[in-house]
């Protein structure tokens, strides 16, 4: 009887213990402050991004709102962003227009895609970019110099002065131009969307369409 009241004893020492240790990780749990910090879905400071004669600009170029891209032609979350800007600006001709910049980046895994930016810069001197960057998105496993001498085939370019145009140090420059562009304004990830020169959070879950359009009411 001796030994089962010392075990009974024992046991009621650890459960209490147990019990206080408990009720001070629940304390310390109560006083844990949460601090949120959410990333605005259009930056409250605009910046400065400048647009020349030399960019591409699809709808109308006096539209009252200027939307920017920041874009990859290989990149896939740059592909479906450019195919739902072009589709809004195509519904809203009066109320937006956009701006291409070049941003091919390298990784790891691969080199990235300049060449394919200074072809669809030099298809837009033959006035068929914005149908060059779609036709180049569809096939961006294949941005090798047949496969973008291909592309411009089948816009009917003078292909000779296309390819002479891509390899010139006009287009290296105008693709390396966009690109400190885009690291002066600290973009980081692709694609880099601007409404009026305010960053708009492109990783966020949202209906950019439906951003854009309640962004052009308040105009």
């Amino acid at each position: 009887m001796i030994v089962n009241k010392k075990i009974i004893i024992l046991l009621l020492a650890v459960v209490i213990i147990a019990g206080l240790l408990f009720t001070l990780v629940i304390k310390k749990t109560f006083n844990i402050t949460i601090t949120h910090s959410e990333t605005p879905l259009i930056a409250d400071n605009a910046v400065g991004i400048s647009i020349d004669n030399t960019d591409m600009i699809y709808g109308n170029p006096g539209a009252p709102v200027t939307i920017v891209e920041f874009s990859d032609i290989s990149c896939k979350q740059c592909q479906k962003m450019h195919y739902t800007l072009k589709d809004y600006i195509s519904k809203n001709p009066r109320k937006a227009r956009l701006v291409w910049k070049d941003a091919p980046r390298s990784t790891v895994f691969a080199e990235g895609d300049a060449l394919a930016h200074q072809a669809a810069y030099c298809a837009g001197k033959q006035n068929k970019f914005w149908q060059f960057v779609d036709m180049a998105m569809q096939n961006s496993g294949n941005l090798n110099e047949a496969g973008l001498k291909k592309i411009a085939e089948g816009l009917n370019l003078d292909v000779a002065k296309f390819w002479q145009c891509t390899n010139s140090d006009e287009a290296v420059q105008k693709i390396q131009a966009s690109l400190n562009m885009a690291e002066s304004l600290g973009i980081k990830n692709l694609p880099g969307i601007f409404i009026d020169n305010r960053q708009i959070n492109a990783d966020a879950d949202m209906d950019i369409q439906k951003l854009i359009s309640e962004y052009t009411s308040q105009e």
